[in-house]
């Protein structure tokens, strides 16, 4: 089949990529390398060397979004795809405005949310114009994919966008890179617990300090180590220090193998406050890492509420703390914990991501 991935950008992988742009060049790699022809087309010029497909950037025809769907309409016109996917709500209404310039008669209109903040950020009744105007736009698509229930509940209720069109697309996690890149060294010594993610209030890091600082007293040894960079860097480095932590909290900054950490830890412990799909938790899984989070929805689908991972009552730092000193104090008896936990991680590969969409695509001509 002919695919066409549509993106904001693709960044480097190891300076400024994001987790969507990943996904996208993992997903193009894959696709070349089992016989379909794929583009990718990027609202912004290619500052990624290493891909090998096509790349079409819309910049080059001005900016703005009806700019870019003009243009993108022009590329799917000229390029006839089988199937169209657009990551990202800002790339789902620049598709769907596309339509209104050219629709390609046989392709496959699809597009995807990772984020489940849109009635946080939408819900109140002022909103209410918008949320319609979105529905409108999004309702010219075929179906719209998330990767977790929460994420699709989130679009229901913020766009009133018909739920028989909102479909489950898991991310996929690309192993043969994990596996590779987790064997390279570290330079940390001694037992630690990992986090892994952006800086800022949604990951909730304060919370996983202070946590810290109770399993601390119990394991004076044990480090934390915070992968990841964002605004919130110093005021984090300072409650460390606050606490007397600042010798057992190692803050590495952006990386782009966290998985040499994850891999070497005691636990992969997410404090986040809300998430779409926390793909973190399934590479700690793949790694036979334990993982540790609070209730939030999706930890609660990864884990199957709770049989393939530890939760907690948000937002109860002490019984967080108690959970990651028993877990330390008795680490074989999550053994079969971390097995079940490592199969299930293997359903997120490429090739179910493909497949799936190929067998929406199908559906949805019957």
């Amino acid at each position: 089949m002919k695919f066409l991935l549509y993106v904001n950008h693709l960044g480097k992988r190891t300076t400024n990529a994001t987790a969507i742009t990943i996904l996208a060049k993992d997903l193009s790699n894959y696709l070349l390398n089992t016989g379909h022809e794929v583009v990718i087309v990027g609202n912004k010029d290619l500052v990624e060397e290493d891909i090998n497909v096509p790349y079409y950037s819309l910049d080059k025809n001005g900016k703005g979004d009806i700019n870019y769907a003009k243009s993108l309409a022009k590329v799917i016109k000229n390029y006839k795809p089988d199937i169209i996917h657009a990551f990202m709500k800002p790339m789902c209404i620049n598709l769907s405005l596309s339509t209104f310039f050219w629709r390609e008669k046989n392709a496959f209109y699809t597009g995807s949310f990772h984020n489940s903040d849109n009635f946080r950020n939408y819900g109140k009744k002022i909103y209410l114009p918008y949320r319609f105007l979105v529905k409108k736009l999004l309702e010219r698509l075929d179906i719209i994919t998330g990767p977790s229930n929460t994420i699709l509940k989130d679009i229901k209720d913020t766009y009133f966008f018909p739920e028989k069109r909102l479909k489950i697309l898991n991310n996929f996690i690309n192993f043969s890179l994990i596996e590779k890149l987790s064997q390279e060294p570290i330079d940390i010594n001694g037992d630690f617990i990992v986090n892994v993610g952006r800086l800022e209030e949604q990951k909730n890091q304060k919370a996983l300090i202070r946590v810290f600082y109770k399993v601390n007293e119990v394991f004076p040894n044990l480090k934390l180590v915070i992968v990841g960079d964002g605004s919130l860097k110093e005021e984090l480095i300072n409650l460390s220090k606050s606490l007397n932590l600042e010798d057992k909290i190692i803050f590495t900054g952006y990386q782009n193998n966290p998985w040499k950490y994850i891999r070497r830890s005691k636990a992969f412990v997410l404090t986040s406050i809300f998430e779409g799909l926390p793909l973190v938790l399934i590479e700690s899984m793949y790694l036979k890492v334990p993982i540790l989070s609070f209730d939030i929805e999706p930890s609660k689908e990864i884990t199957e509420n709770g049989k393939l991972g530890i939760l907690t009552k948000s937002f109860n730092e002490d019984e967080l703390s108690e959970k990651i000193i028993h877990l330390l104090k008795n680490p074989e008896s999550f053994k079969d914990m971390i097995d079940k936990a490592y199969e299930k991680s293997l359903s997120f590969s490429p090739e179910n991501f493909v497949n799936q969409l190929i067998k929406y695509k199908e559906e949805f001509k019957k």
